[in-house]
């Protein structure tokens, strides 16, 4: 039988297992982005990420609208491997590479092992790396493509990234701010919102501490529109694959997967503002390089697909500024640790009390960085979401004020 041929019965035409990758304590909401996306059978749910089963038109799919995922990884095998030699015998024998790797692909190898006798993690990717080059030979390239290996009581799953970069890694944010909050978490938590809050529908969102504008423009990937622009943005390491069609990717970044719980209304007014002014170019910048236009004007609200942005100090701002018909959301990470000059305690007192006062009817969710800073703000939260930023662990308070 032909590769080609093999490669459409044994790659294309027939369901594998993924697993989808989450931060820690998201995996509920990556569940309803793999439903929202199409994908119906999940397999099991545990710390960390969701397996599920897929074809690898839907893998795309997810890919492509999975904006909380880190990554995905397709499982290739899972055997036995105690000693060196049952590994790389296995490697060469039970996995057939060539209809999942491009030719003369040596892939890079990202190795774990728990309590196993094959314990040290970089001679495994050195043998596993020996194996490949004796397959081969040592003139070919990894080609962006990574193997996934991990090995837990001497058991071995093998895996294939999807994805290359990151998939929080859209490709439009090249300027940052001080300690940003990723992509994916910032989408994560809207996701939070939308499906724990069924029914919330917000006409407008606005970050008054935008720093370099992660939620503002994952607000605007939220509303699914900018999808197909996002396809085209980075490229996926499922895109160097034998069985890659370049017309069934274009097909899938063209279906208009809408997002969950429409918690944004279709016409939704996106603003931002930040006491610094070189953080609202920063914004700016992203925002262009998403296709978005920018208005430095709060009152304009005839463009639903622009960032309003403005210079602003928080503390003398409120909602009467904003011209959002109907209900607001306002999200925010305020600075903190390093960031934080003045008296963290009194500076989330300040905040607390400026939200009370300024923006009652509305909804806010505000990153805090410790149980001091939650209980300095002194309002009564509805949700309370605990997760690592940049390695710290931080909480999103979700507060109706």
């Amino acid at each position: 039988m032909s590769l080609e041929r093999r490669i459409k019965i044994q790659v294309k035409g027939k369901p594998h297992q993924f697993f989808a990758v989450y931060p820690l304590g998201f995996e509920n909401a990556g569940v309803a982005e793999l439903k929202n996306a199409g994908i119906t059978q999940i397999d099991n749910v545990e710390p960390g990420g969701i397996l599920f089963t897929a074809k690898i038109s839907e893998m795309m799919q997810a890919a492509l609208s999975c904006y909380g995922a880190v990554r995905i990884l397709m499982r290739l095998a899972c055997f036995n491997a105690s000693n060196f030699s049952m590994l790389v015998r296995r490697l060469k024998n039970e996995i057939p590479w060539e209809l999942y790797l491009p030719p003369n692909c040596i892939p890079e190898f990202s190795v774990s092992t728990v309590k196993s006798r094959l314990y040290h993690s970089d001679a495994v990717a050195e043998r596993a790396k020996k194996a490949f080059v004796a397959m081969i030979g040592e003139n070919a390239t990894s080609q962006g493509q990574t193997v996934y290996i991990r090995i837990v009581n001497d058991k071995c799953t093998v895996s294939l990234d999807c994805c290359g970069e990151s998939l929080q890694r859209r490709g439009y944010k090249i300027y940052t701010a001080d300690a940003p909050l990723r992509e994916n978490l910032a989408s994560l938590l809207i996701t939070k919102i939308a499906t724990e809050f069924p029914g919330k529908c917000y006409e407008g969102i606005y970050d008054p501490m935008c720093g370099c504008g992660t939620f503002l423009t994952e607000a605007a990937v939220y509303t699914g529109k900018l999808r197909e622009k996002l396809a085209t943005l980075r490229p996926f390491a499922f895109q160097n694959w034998p069985v890659y069609s370049e017309g069934t990717f274009n097909f899938t970044a063209r279906q208009n997967i809408l997002p969950i719980n429409s918690v944004f209304s279709d016409n939704l007014q996106i603003y931002g503002s930040d006491i610094n002014k070189e953080n609202i170019h920063l914004t700016s910048e992203n925002a262009k390089n998403l296709g978005l236009k920018t208005i430095a004007d709060f009152t304009n609200t005839e463009e639903s697909s622009a960032i309003h942005l403005a210079v602003k100090d928080f503390f003398r701002t409120d909602k009467k500024q904003i011209s959002a018909n109907g209900k607001l959301l306002l999200m925010f990470n305020p600075p903190y640790g390093k960031r934080l000059k003045i008296d963290k305690k009194a500076f989330f007192a300040q905040i607390g009390k400026h939200l009370k006062l300024h923006y009652t009817g509305c909804d806010a969710l505000v990153i805090v960085p410790d149980e001091e800073a939650e209980k300095a703000m002194n309002i009564y939260y509805e949700k309370k979401w605990i997760f690592k930023n940049g390695g710290l662990q931080v909480a999103a308070l979700f507060f109706h004020l």
